[in-house]
């Protein structure tokens, strides 16, 4: 039934995460170079003897294959974690941003077809995710200006995709008043005509309404400017909520009136990529090592005068003052806190993926992964971090927007990994904030190090 099929997607989410794997050794010049080749064959295969600008495609073959020959594939030195971010981002204008929203959509019609009158997709079932720039567990380069720089990165070239779709859009969608009819609501997003020669293309006038306000929002939230801009002195969008509010309008009056053919092009693809996408492109994930945030939390509580020595407590009683400085609302330390090098630099990188959260959205940050997770007050250290920053607050109204995720390694957690959930999920404040996240806790199970923990077999057993 459309109700079974609901429940099932509900919880369904396949979230393919970008790394800086380290055997990735190609550079952007061989990797451009490759999709030139691709692309060429592929327009080979299909019976093409010339490039869009007239061009021999055997000729340009063996130029760009000349090229690659030439070109060295392996770089001098060792990438910088900025030029890791670059490296990661440059598959979305190669391939995602055309296949993600693609796969969404294909199973969003295909559902439609079967129940056309149920809504039975309300999230994308396809969501990119993304560590570089998030993992700092034994990389000591992340910092809090990488944060900054990789969900600002990640912003700009959303925004820039966008902005570069809506401007083929006002080309390709130029029907006139005079020959189809248009809802009420597109007439209210397009707004008054003070262009003469458009005032009889409704479509156009909404579609630069919304170029301008996602323009805006581009100068609003973004350090380095996109492509595509243009300037008409309208607000900000807020949220991509509204920005693909305004694209439903769009899309609403074409499928009411006849031109559901249009609606299904390139409109639906930025749709479905708004969706997706939102204003921060894909989730940054941070991660941490556990014996972090014991030895950053433990100067925090002693810098605030609540325990001198939490490193010295029973795990019983970690949680239970982990528990009661999770319940107030008073963070334990002030600007001008004296602190050192490294709990300066772990707060310095919450407070950025609040500064994420707060601009591009929820999304933009939606995990806080703990290495080596051991304990329940390896889960509520975490916790403490994120209220410091102000992305947890479990009073009356629990806020919890970045997930806390225990990352099981070692065969010994694996096997007590259970036990240490059920018990983290007892106390009425960590229940608090799964339920502010939907209900919903992330667990993630280690292969690498439980391998060389206990071997093969035991490692595939415990998992």
């Amino acid at each position: 039934s459309a109700d079974a099929v609901a429940d099932a997607l509900r919880g369904a989410l396949v979230s393919p995460v970008i790394t800086a794997h380290p055997t990735e050794t190609r550079r952007r010049t061989v990797f451009d170079t490759q999709h030139r080749i691709t692309q060429l064959m592929r327009m080979r295969l299909h019976g093409q003897d010339e490039t869009d600008d007239g061009r021999s495609i055997d000729t340009e073959l063996r130029r760009q294959i000349l090229t690659l020959w030439q070109t060295a594939l392996i770089r001098l030195s060792r990438l910088k974690i900025q030029d890791e971010i670059e490296v990661g981002l440059r598959y979305y204008p190669a391939a995602l941003f055309e296949v993600i929203p693609k796969v969404n959509g294909e199973v969003r019609n295909a559902l439609r077809s079967r129940w056309p009158d149920a809504n039975l997709l309300e999230q994308p079932i396809l969501r990119p995710g993304s560590w570089i720039g998030g993992d700092r567990d034994g990389n000591p380069n992340v910092t809090g200006e990488v944060i900054r720089l990789a969900t600002g990165s990640a912003a700009h070239a959303a925004l820039g995709h966008y902005l570069q779709q809506l401007t083929r859009l006002e080309r390709e969608l130029s029907m006139s008043a005079r020959l189809v009819k248009t809802s009420p609501e597109l007439l209210e997003l397009a707004g008054p005509c003070d262009e003469p020669a458009r005032a009889d293309e409704p479509y156009r006038r909404a579609l630069r309404v919304v170029h301008g306000r996602l323009s805006a929002t581009a100068h609003e939230i973004l350090d380095r400017r996109p492509q595509h801009l243009i300037d008409l002195g309208l607000p900000a969008y807020e949220t991509s909520d509204e920005l693909l509010a305004d694209l439903d309008v769009i899309d609403a009056s074409l499928r009411r009136h006849g031109s559901a053919l249009l609606a299904d092009d390139r409109l639906a693809r930025l749709r479905e990529a708004v969706d997706v996408f939102g204003f921060h492109l894909s989730g940054l994930d941070l991660r941490q090592n556990s014996d972090v945030h014991e030895q950053v939390v433990a100067e925090l509580l002693a810098w605030a005068g609540v325990h001198p020595d939490y490193v010295a407590l029973s795990e019983p009683e970690r949680v239970e003052l982990l528990v009661a400085e999770l319940g107030t609302r008073r963070p334990l330390i002030r600007d001008d806190a004296e602190l050192s090098e490294l709990a300066r630099k772990e707060l310095d990188i919450v407070f950025a993926a609040a500064r994420a959260v707060r601009v591009f959205g929820a999304a933009a940050v939606p995990n806080y992964i703990i290495s080596m997770c051991q304990s329940v007050s390896d889960l509520l250290e975490a916790a403490i971090l994120l209220k410091e920053a102000g992305l947890l607050d479990v009073s009356a109204m629990p806020y919890a927007p970045v997930g806390i995720v225990p990352l099981f390694e070692t065969i010994d957690d694996l096997q007590r990994g259970s036990s240490i959930l059920e018990a983290a999920l007892d106390l009425p404040l960590y229940r608090a904030m799964v339920h502010a996240r939907d209900e919903s806790q992330e667990v993630m199970l280690g292969y690498s190090d439980s391998n060389k923990d206990g071997g093969y077999l035991a490692a595939n057993w415990a998992l």
